[in-house]
């Protein structure tokens, strides 16, 4: 039977990377701690509305993540749009994404990874044996 379920989830990350070696310069110690830092967001969160039916289900999400090193926020709102079927005892999922960027002007996680397009859309297939 159908089935609509709503799904939240939030995560704070306190990363403490303290450089004790007293060789190490303030600048370097500055630059090592930004680098280890680089990929860890400090507030994330996801909420997402899936329905499940038959033999298809869908999804509509919103990702939010902060980012420390360049001072961004990425945001983006995702559809999915799936189909399971059975070949020859696989199963099978084909799943269809759209993808929207709310500030596409602003970089991801380095400073210079920018997407051409606030839209990214792409299918994929899943194969279970």
């Amino acid at each position: 039977s159908p089935r609509l379920n709503t799904w939240l989830a939030y995560s704070y990350i306190d990363v403490d990377n303290r450089h004790l070696n007293p060789e190490t310069s303030p600048e370097d110690a500055l630059r090592a701690e930004k680098l280890e830092r680089r990929l860890s967001s400090e507030n994330s969160v996801v909420a997402s509305m899936m329905y499940q039916g038959e033999s298809w289900h869908s999804s509509v999400s919103y990702f939010f993540q902060d980012s420390r090193h360049i001072s961004s926020q990425y945001e983006r709102w995702q559809l999915k749009l799936a189909k399971t079927f059975t070949i020859n005892e696989i199963n099978a999922e084909l799943s269809y994404f759209i993808q929207h960027n709310r500030e596409p002007e602003m970089p991801i996680n380095y400073s210079s990874q920018l997407h051409n397009s606030p839209n990214i859309y792409y299918g994929q297939l899943k194969l279970e044996f």
